[in-house]
């Protein structure tokens, strides 16, 4: 399902750290929900509206809803977030955005501007976290949804070039076999913006 940027840039780009935090972390439970229901064909059997965000992510990672590299940033995230939530008097430090933007994995942590101040890194590190989760979403649908087809364009070139034809010759004869489509762009991954 295509990601409402305007929204997203609303919840996240807020100045008060502790908002965009508590919002970003619901976009991010929101496509680990998403990946999960993607990944597993029986998904509404373990009813993530009633599981606890560590154990659906120990559930995404297990079973590739979520690429492992993630894990790490998404733990951080999901402690930093039971903090705020269960302190009252809680405010986020520049040090606790720091030590949670610094998470990120590579290359996704290079869009987040070193110099800037802590509460625009939060936002970008959201932004780029969310974004990137449902990249991954994306892809993995089209992979799911057309995995038959992608399966015989993929044997079909391999078959070709077995049988002594080029890469591009045997990838236009497996095309003409398969008609795989084309795979989703950035684009899928936004709702459009409204005229």
């Amino acid at each position: 399902m295509p990601l409402d940027k305007n929204l997203l840039r609303e919840h996240v780009d807020d100045t008060n750290p502790l908002s965009a935090l508590l919002k970003g972390h619901l976009w991010v439970e929101s496509c680990m929900n998403r990946g999960i229901s993607i990944a597993a064909p029986h998904a509404s059997e373990l009813n993530t509206d009633r599981v606890t965000f560590a154990l659906k992510l120990n559930v995404a990672l297990a079973f590739g809803a979520v690429p492992l590299v993630f894990g790490p940033t998404l733990r951080k995230l999901n402690s930093v977030r039971n903090s705020a939530a269960h302190r009252l008097e809680y405010s986020m430090t520049a040090d606790e955005i720091e030590s949670l933007v610094a998470t990120m994995p590579d290359p996704f942590a290079s869009v987040i501007g070193a110099n800037d101040p802590p509460a625009e890194r939060l936002s970008t590190y959201l932004n780029a976290l969310i974004f990137s989760l449902e990249v991954f979403n994306t892809q993995r649908e089209y992979e799911r949804d057309h995995a038959e087809v992608l399966s015989l364009y993929r044997a079909g070139v391999i078959v070709h070039k077995a049988f002594g034809k080029s890469d591009s010759e045997a990838d236009a004869l497996a095309r003409k076999t398969a008609n795989p489509p084309a795979p989703p762009d950035i684009d899928a991954v936004w709702l459009p913006d409204p005229e």
